[in-house]
């Protein structure tokens, strides 16, 4: 469903993870100002990309699903921090054998590119959305997205899907008070558009949360599944930071999925 790349591109990036960790929830996998030695991927579990204000206060400018690239540049210092948000499983990719492929793999330089344009859709989306839309639309429309992300892996059962977030998590994202971030969720429940109890998010009519949030997937770009090399095999997706950057299959599907389909 999403940019695939020949087994073979694959097979070459498999041979470049040094190591696979298991790291538990609400821990920093890189650090802002960091210069990682490393591409970190996600293969199971959430994380979010973040940046911690002056003012102690933090901001979520993206979220991590399985196949995420936590930090995808070659230069200079990290700019913001990655930390999970249950307990994940993270590839180490040797950053420079990498680099070596991306300049040598056509396919792989490609599936960058289109990340790269996704990250820049995205951004203007959400610009948008929090530039100009209210409170309530805007969370909305992040529920929205993150259900068409999960979805698009088969983390959901349709309507429902597994989210360890905090009202914390999703203030710090919407730059809401945690008061005004409740009172937000309240609303969209009252509305009768969704459910969030126990970790599970419930999308009640998928139709009309979408027409209240002004929300359209096309900015995510998710490619049919009839979009498979003749060569490729099944794979997990790896993508950059921004939110809904999808990218191209690169690893073996390690096999666990810390975020379930609720059943």
């Amino acid at each position: 469903m999403h940019s695939p790349l020949p087994a073979a591109d694959r097979a070459e990036i498999a041979g470049a993870v040094v190591e696979i960790r298991s790291i538990g929830p609400r821990r920093d996998i890189v650090q802002r100002g960091d210069r990682p030695e490393h591409i970190h991927v996600v293969l199971s579990g959430m994380a979010c990309c973040y940046r911690l204000l002056q003012d102690g206060g933090r901001q979520i400018v993206a979220f991590l699903l399985p196949g995420d690239l936590c930090d995808l540049q070659f230069t200079g210092r990290m700019e913001y921090s990655v930390a999970t948000l249950n307990t994940c499983e993270v590839a180490l990719l040797s950053r420079e054998a990498f680099q070596e492929l991306a300049q040598r793999r056509g396919a792989l330089a490609l599936a960058l590119l289109r990340v790269n344009a996704i990250e820049a859709s995205t951004l203007r989306e959400w610009l948008v959305a929090m530039g100009h839309g209210p409170a309530e639309r805007q969370m909305a429309h992040l529920f929205c997205e993150l259900h068409a992300r999960f979805s698009s892996l088969g983390l959901t059962n349709t309507r429902s899907c597994s989210l360890p977030l905090t009202q914390n998590d999703l203030a710090d994202t919407l730059g809401l008070s945690l008061v005004h971030a409740n009172r937000t969720i309240m609303q969209l429940r009252n509305r009768g558009l969704i459910t969030w109890k126990g970790g599970v998010l419930t999308i009640l009519d998928l139709e009309a949360l979408r027409n209240f949030a002004e929300f359209s997937p096309d900015y995510l770009q998710v490619l049919p599944p009839s979009f498979q090399p003749k060569d490729s095999s099944p794979g997990i997706v790896v993508r950059a930071p921004y939110r809904g950057s999808w990218g191209p299959q690169l690893l073996p599907h390690s096999g666990g999925e810390t975020v379930p389909p609720i059943a």
